[in-house]
């Protein structure tokens, strides 16, 4: 089970903040919310060159969690897979207890999982939708306040980024 959550938070995070460009801290003074240069499993989306720069993500809030929707240019799915693969080794070192430096996005959607997160992968022609989904409410709030946080984040960093009537990027 606790290899399923890590390669779970690795997938998530592929799909989840595959856009982002960060070089700006959170509000908090603690750990940058998106880290695509020190987070152990942010990096490897920036590492993939021109990736980040070829996908779209989205994010919307949906009554029982969060749908997660990752498109990517195809000339750019095999950096994709290889990133996607990248994330899984890294989840995997963190499962044997390697301590890896995590940014704040990363640290709180993974704090979620031990709560009862669930989630479902579907890979798709360019891309990939996941459902991060809980019976607990409580869990719930907790991702939607992720996810707005994660669109609060983004158009700070992206020029241009646009909130939907759901307050997540598009």
């Amino acid at each position: 089970m606790k290899k399923l959550i890590m390669i779970t938070l690795a997938l998530a995070l592929l799909i989840g903040i595959g856009m982002v460009q960060a070089d700006e801290t959170g509000n908090t003074g603690e750990a940058k919310w998106f880290d695509m240069e020190n987070c152990g499993m942010c990096k490897n989306l920036s590492a993939e060159k021109g990736l980040m720069q070829n996908m779209k993500w989205e994010q919307h809030n949906i009554s029982n969690g969060v749908m997660s929707v990752c498109t990517v240019t195809p000339e750019f799915m095999e950096a994709h897979k290889r990133a996607e693969k990248n994330m899984e080794a890294m989840s995997k070192k963190l499962m044997s207890g390697e301590k890896i430096e995590m940014c704040g996005s990363c640290m709180a959607l993974g704090s979620l999982f031990p709560k009862g997160l669930k989630h479902e992968k579907v890979d798709t022609e360019n891309g990939g939708i996941t459902l991060f989904t809980s019976d607990n409410p409580e869990v719930v709030k907790e991702l939607h306040a992720w996810a707005d946080k994660n669109a609060e984040e983004m158009k700070k960093m992206i020029p241009g980024t646009k909130e939907s009537h759901d307050g997540h990027n598009h």
